[in-house]
């Protein structure tokens, strides 16, 4: 699960998710390693880490899991930075009211036509009085491409650099060859 405080996505480690964007194979093959296997292990974890890298870079989640994004109150709409957000994604809404009793609200809206998705009261309410305390307020939701196909394939080419150039390069400084960045630019969402 990633959790998103003051706009910093972090893993939460512990939490499966679906299907990589990219195969063992996959990543094998743009290596040229055929059918040796003594470095599965290894592309594996790169695979992941690309996955990660291109998550941060862009603001986009690859792979479809819940993430849960925590506000320190209730403004108007509360604006969600997972994205793409699943056609058919519920959003769960907890908070802490002012005697810090844990409370859910179950019939917030979600509207998520456009990046950034918000989520927003039901209509005709408003939201709930709040205790004062940072972090009162959490919202949960699926968000991330429903399959590996649905994964831009620029993305998934800029994954592919990163695990050549790491694999190749294992003391590598962890600079992104430039061709990396280029491949994302255009699903970069700035300001996040």
């Amino acid at each position: 699960m990633i959790v998103i405080v003051d706009g910093v996505p972090t893993e939460v480690p512990d939490v499966p998710t679906t299907q990589e964007p990219l195969t063992l194979a996959q990543a094998k093959a743009h290596l040229r390693l055929g059918s040796d296997t003594t470095e599965d292990e290894l592309i594996s974890g790169l695979i992941v880490a690309a996955r990660e890298w291109v998550e941060a870079f862009t603001s986009l989640i690859l792979t479809q899991r819940e993430i849960t994004q925590v506000f320190n109150g209730f403004s108007c709409r509360l604006r969600l930075y997972a994205w793409p957000i699943a056609s058919d994604a519920e959003v769960a809404v907890l908070y802490r009211d002012y005697t810090g009793a844990s409370q859910t609200i179950t019939d917030a809206r979600l509207a998520r036509s456009a990046r950034w998705a918000q989520v927003l009261p039901a209509i005709g309410t408003s939201w709930p009085s709040i205790a004062p305390d940072a972090d009162a307020v959490s919202v949960t939701v699926v968000a991330g491409y429903p399959t590996p196909e649905a994964v831009p394939q620029s993305l998934k080419q800029a994954m592919l650099l990163l695990i050549s150039t790491w694999f190749n390069e294992r003391e590598a400084k962890g600079e992104a060859p430039t061709a990396v960045e280029m491949l994302c630019h255009s699903f970069r969402l700035i300001g996040v």
